[in-house]
């Protein structure tokens, strides 16, 4: 059976401990470096209008990681 997109953007989003995991050991130049890739990839999924799973994907990723590490 063919998983709904409901359940393919909410499995990734359960990978957010794995995150605070890799990034709680960045340098603040590496972490910062990390948030503009993700906002890049936001970006890019917006400009190419992929499906809203990914772009809600990227857009609360981005958010985790500005309200979590970004202030």
């Amino acid at each position: 059976m063919a998983k709904s997109k409901k359940e393919i953007y909410n499995k990734p989003m359960d990978y957010i401990g794995d995150i605070e995991e890799k990034v709680k050991d960045l340098s603040g130049q590496q972490l910062n470096n990390f948030i503009e890739t993700i906002h890049e990839e936001y970006k890019h999924a917006v400009s190419e209008k992929q499906p809203p799973y990914i772009t809600l994907y990227y857009r609360d990723l981005l958010s985790f990681l500005i309200k979590t590490y970004g202030h």
